[in-house]
């Protein structure tokens, strides 16, 4: 399972909840009491050959990635 990294209002660090969706990560964090802000899949927690290549705009020849 990913790690997601869950970063709260007004607070500079952030932490990490293992969860199989972002939606399951929220439901962790929401036990920590603070307002989050973002959720962040943290891609070091992911095997590499289940991740998506990062494409850039020049390989993408302004197509759309689907």
């Amino acid at each position: 399972m990913p790690d997601f990294r869950v970063f709260f209002a007004g607070a500079a660090d952030a932490l990490l909840f293992n969860a199989r969706s972002p939606g399951e990560a929220r439901a962790k964090a929401q036990g920590v009491g603070r307002p989050i802000r973002k959720i962040k899949l943290d891609r070091e927690t992911v095997d590499p050959c289940h991740r998506a290549p990062r494409l850039t705009r020049r390989e993408l020849n302004g197509k759309p990635p689907c």
